[in-house]
């Protein structure tokens, strides 16, 4: 579901880490979007794609940390 937007992040990181380091961004698609809080960034991926639609909000930071959720693994969402 979030194939390209997590492979735009990841190709990007560095450059987001040396301009945006601490921020968030919402990637949908192609379409970069920074902001200083979370909540903002989901705000405005919110009002801008709609709450029916995938976009992805994460922050800019150097090491990932690991996030599981059993439903996405066993195919429940």
């Amino acid at each position: 579901m979030f194939e390209k937007e997590t492979k735009l992040f990841k190709e990007k990181l560095p450059s987001f880490l040396e301009n945006r380091k601490n921020q968030f961004v919402v990637i949908k698609g192609d379409q970069v979007d920074f902001f200083p809080r979370e909540d903002a960034a989901i705000e405005y991926g919110l009002r801008q794609y709609g709450a029916t639609s995938h976009f992805l909000v994460k922050e800019i930071k150097k090491e990932e940390e690991k996030v599981e959720i059993p439903a996405l693994a066993y195919g429940l969402l």
